[in-house]
């Protein structure tokens, strides 16, 4: 095999495998979005059993990227001449179809989100009195958790959801943004792992309860610190906002 050759079908494979990755994180089949990375690279109509050989995964595994494929309009059946069984391509529509399913399934995770955050308000200990962002306060949460007979040193499951304006905040600390503190470092750009920081893993959410973007003032805003268990243990904190409006 020339190096073109095998430069080639590594490209393919690593295209294919990233396509996998990606319809998995968006909720969907990782078989079938290989599969529709198979059809992407080839641009081509191709049978069952090519296919399977292709991405070395069983007949049904095939059927079942395939089905999911169809059902969402990306792909299609089509017969060809000297073939007893039908072929699969992408459908002329595939860009339009697979945007359309990609934004429905972030829809639904924004929904499932509203629930977890409703969820948290209903399991929560109070802070206390609105303030400002701070190493104290989170501090302060840590201790609580730990008072609580929560395994703070477990840190894949100390989690952290907080605004937008909480992050904002927080990123005028050095400890906060640092490369000497942090493994993940937040001005190189958004990461796809999770931001480990002060023995919580973060997320930020623009809709948490009491802000602009759930409907609320803007005053203040809730943001959560809470061990996921069995028995979820949640402190919440309220963030003063009013000194960050225009």
């Amino acid at each position: 095999m020339s190096d073109h050759a095998s430069d080639l079908t590594d490209l393919r494979a690593d295209f294919i495998e990233r396509l996998g990755v990606l319809a998995q994180a968006e909720g969907g089949s990782r078989n079938a979005g290989r599969l529709f990375g198979l059809l992407a690279f080839e641009g081509r109509a191709m049978p069952a059993a090519e296919i399977a050989d292709a991405l070395r995964i069983g007949r049904s595994s095939v059927g079942e990227g395939a089905r999911f494929l169809e059902s969402h309009g990306m792909a299609r059946r089509v017969a060809q001449k000297g073939q007893r069984q039908d072929s699969l391509e992408l459908t002329p529509s595939v860009l339009p179809a697979l945007q359309s399913w990609i934004c429905a399934r972030r829809a639904a995770v924004c929904r499932e989100f509203d629930d977890i955050i409703a969820a948290l308000d209903n399991a929560s200990n109070d802070l206390g009195a609105a303030t400002v962002a701070s190493l104290d306060n989170i501090m302060k949460a840590l201790t609580i958790l730990g008072d609580n007979t929560v395994d703070i040193e477990d840190e894949d499951n100390m989690f952290a959801l907080v605004s937008p304006g909480f992050k904002g905040e927080m990123m005028q600390l050095p400890e906060y943004a640092s490369g000497d503190y942090v493994e993940v470092k937040p001005l190189n750009g958004p990461s796809r792992v999770f931001w480990r920081w002060a023995g919580f893993n973060w997320i930020v959410h623009p809709r948490l309860t009491g802000s602009v973007g759930s409907g609320g003032t803007g005053a203040s805003e809730k943001c959560y610190f809470y061990a996921q268990e069995m028995r979820m243990r949640v402190i919440e904190m309220n963030r003063r906002t009013t000194d960050r409006q225009p």
